[in-house]
Formats: structure tokens, C-alpha cells, sequence
């Protein structure tokens, strides 16, 4: 398993992710979903950090890593994905597939590999620009949600999530940034944190600057957060921050209340289609016989424009297993 420094270098990098595209929100003409998903995967690549002056750089990441006796690696990947002209109708600017890769030399079983589709929405800020606890993702479509779960339920596999693009709250003004504060710290006033992932978060909420709170979230498919408000009084529930989301699926032990992790080892029956069509592989649509709700109308644009992969080695220098 990766070490609580392990967990806390990484949930520093990819906030300082976070940091730079939550900015977006917050400017004259906020971005929309596929520019902000664009930088997202610009920001994957090392130059691109360093134009963008990311506070905590992937090269710093590697550094700091290495100074320690644990032989861990990380490796992004960014695959933007070109379809036949007779799938673009399949295709959806915002959203992107999304894999977490982990081999563990030391202990193989507690390797894993993880893959979700993605859904990009934003917060809509108020008519006067700015934004306040009530404000909504109001591109959240009732017939595009209930597709997802369609294709969710029938693959029996919680690989389908939606990725909230929010400001982060010391972006915004004192009276929301504070009712957002007080909404994590209810959500969390009943969990006892004497697990790993518990620690680490423990003392996330007593920093000045807590990675919790973030501006980018993955949000369930089921209660899906409505608002701003909602995404940081469901957190841990039915939101969980980016950077979060990732050091989830890498820890090894007790999960964080509430937000169990995605299937785990029980994997469903369709789990190598599943991967193929987050990675973008079309091919997998000709033996990929949807339920007749999919094909009603319109197709349900499940093909994503880029995927995104986090692998981490822990143990390189051990034989592969």
C-alpha cells in the first residue's frame, strides 16, 4: 500500500490541479465544460504545469517522492481519441474516461485497476456573476441522467460518475466561503478518524489551507449534488473532491464513511468492455449490445473525447508481478 506521506504528496498535486482550472469559474465570462475539461488534460503534462505555474509541479512530486525508502512512481496519461465520422454522434466534447492504475510489488493483491466515464457539468454563477450557496449545475439534463443510469444499471458496474466544476471557496466571498466551511464540517462531525485515509483528512480540516476544500468534485450518479451548497454538505457522501477521489482508490485499509470504494474486486461481468469504451476503443460499440433505452431517439454519446490515466507503482524496484 502507498504511506500516509505517499497520500499527502499526491493530494497536493492534484489539488494544485485544482487550483489552477477552478480559477476559471471565477473569471468575467466563466469557462464552459469542455475548455475547462481541455485545460484538465493540458495540465497533465509537465510543460504545461510549469506555463500555468502550478504551485506543486509533477517534477516536484517526483523529487519528493524519492526522498524517502518507499520506491513508488507515478505516471499520467492523456489520450485524446479521433472516431469515424459516422460515431462523432456518439461523441461528447466533456466528457473524458478516467483510469486509476495501481500494482502494488509488494503485496498483489492489493493491485487494482479502475475505470469510470466521466460527466462534466459546472456551477452556473447568479445573474449578477458572482456566486452563492444556491447556485446550480443547470446543465444537468433529466433524459441524459436517466440514460447514464440506464447504461449503468446494465452494465451491473458503478463506472459511470459525474465530475462537478465549482469555484473553490476562497475564491468567493467571506459569507459563502463560511457557510460552505460550516457544510463540510457537519458532514464530517461524525466520523471517527483512526484509519489511515482518516488521519490525512483529520488533518486536512484542521490546515489553513484544506484540500477539501476543492473545486473540483466527482459526484455519484444516484443524489446527484444540485448545487454548490449540496457539494460541500454531501461531501464525502455523494461528492468527494478530485484529489480525493484518486488517493481513494490508492490507499489500501478502511475506506472513508460514506463513500465506499467502486467495486473493488467485485468486478462485474463486463469489466474489460468497460475499459475499453472508457479508453475510447469504438471498436468495442460492435459487440457492445446496448439495452433498447439507449437507442431510443438519440445515441447516448458515451464515447469519450479523452481519457485520462494515473498509474502508480509502488515497489519498482521489485519484479513485476
Amino acid at each position: 500500500m502507498i504511506s500516509p506521506r505517499a497520500i499527502r504528496l499526491l493530494l497536493r498535486h492534484f489539488d494544485a490541479i485544482d487550483q489552477v482550472v477552478s480559477r476559471r469559474m471565477t473569471r468575467k465570462r466563466p469557462w464552459a465544460e469542455e475548455a475547462l475539461t481541455g485545460l484538465l488534460c493540458d495540465l497533465l503534462d509537465a510543460e504545461t504545469q510549469e506555463e500555468e505555474k502550478v504551485s506543486y509541479t509533477l517534477q516536484q512530486l517526483h523529487e519528493d517522492l524519492a526522498q524517502s525508502d518507499e520506491p513508488i512512481s507515478i505516471r499520467l496519461r492523456i489520450d485524446s481519441h479521433q472516431y469515424p465520422k459516422h460515431l462523432e454522434r456518439w461523441v461528447t466534447q466533456s466528457d473524458f474516461g478516467f483510469i486509476v492504475n495501481y500494482q502494488d510489488q509488494f503485496e498483489s493483491s492489493h493491485s487494482t485497476r479502475l475505470a469510470w466515464l466521466l460527466q462534466a457539468k459546472r456551477v452556473f454563477p447568479e445573474k449578477d456573476g458572482t456566486y452563492d450557496v444556491n447556485s446550480s449545475f443547470k446543465s444537468i439534463d433529466a433524459e441524459q441522467h436517466a440514460r447514464m443510469k440506464a447504461l449503468r444499471d446494465w452494465a451491473g458496474e458503478e463506472f459511470i460518475r459525474y465530475f462537478l466544476y465549482c469555484p473553490r471557496p476562497k475564491e468567493l466571498g467571506p459569507y459563502v466561503r463560511e457557510e460552505l466551511n460550516q457544510r463540510r464540517i457537519n458532514a464530517l462531525s461524525d466520523n471517527i478518524f483512526d484509519y489511515t485515509l482518516g488521519l490525512e483528512l483529520r488533518d486536512d480540516i484542521l490546515s489553513a489551507t484544506p484540500t477539501t476544500a476543492a473545486g473540483m468534485f466527482v459526484g455519484s450518479l444516484d443524489n446527484t449534488p444540485k448545487t454548490l451548497g449540496e457539494t460541500h454538505s454531501e461531501i464525502f457522501s455523494h461528492s468527494i473532491p478530485f484529489a480525493w477521489f484518486i488517493v481513494h482508490h490508492l490507499a489500501v485499509g478502511r475506506s472513508i464513511p460514506g463513500n465506499p470504494r467502486d467495486r473493488g474486486k467485485n468486478i462485474g461481468p463486463r469489466h474489460l468492455d468497460i475499459e475499453r469504451l472508457v479508453r475510447g476503443d469504438h471498436r468495442v460499440l460492435e459487440g457492445f449490445p446496448l439495452p433498447e433505452s439507449l437507442n431510443e431517439n438519440q445515441p447516448p454519446r458515451i464515447l469519450p473525447a479523452h481519457t485520462i490515466e494515473i498509474s502508480v507503482v509502488c515497489g519498482t524496484d521489485r519484479p513485476r508481478n
